[in-house]
């Protein structure tokens, strides 16, 4: 196969797409995300489309500017995008939140998460989980924040670069 790098010369290589051999290349795939026309940070997961579904590649969209770029080399095959929220681990009790920033959800989903703003313990009965403001678990407050739908694009190629 070939790649026309933009100044014209042509460059031969072979595309191998054996997950133990380094490849040669780069497969990007690159984008912007944003919700309500404004950037916004979500995790961004690349999956192959063709055979069995499977991710190969995964990145975060730049708070300020939504943009993201994944290789997904050794794959070279279209890909579908998914940006999806931060949904964080099942609130549980006595659980133990390390930083302020922590992205916990209620066992019971109800829409929206909840963002540790101190770090600490939580308490051993579930709150009753609000739609907006803070709540208090045992040391932990949260404030809540509605869990955006995940956001799909595809089917996407690769832009192959050489390394």
């Amino acid at each position: 196969m070939s790649y026309t790098p933009p100044l014209g010369d042509t460059v031969d290589f072979e595309f191998n797409q054996d997950p133990s051999i380094e490849p040669t290349y780069h497969a990007w795939v690159r984008g912007t995300v944003t919700k309500y026309n404004e950037p916004i940070a979500l995790k961004v997961t690349a999956f192959a489309v063709l055979g069995s579904p499977k991710i190969v590649g995964e990145a975060t969209t730049d708070p300020l500017t939504g943009t993201y770029e994944i290789d997904v080399a050794p794959h070279i095959g279209e890909v579908m995008v998914v940006a999806a929220m931060d949904y964080g681990a099942q609130w549980s009790p006595n659980m133990l939140i390390q930083h302020a920033g922590k992205v916990i959800h209620p066992p019971a989903p109800n829409r929206y998460i909840y963002v540790s703003l101190v770090p600490g313990v939580c308490g051993s009965a579930e709150p009753n989980w609000p739609t907006s403001g803070n709540i208090t678990s045992g040391d932990v407050i949260f404030t809540a924040q509605p869990l955006f739908e995940p956001l799909a694009g595809g089917y996407l190629k690769p832009t192959i670069e050489m390394k």
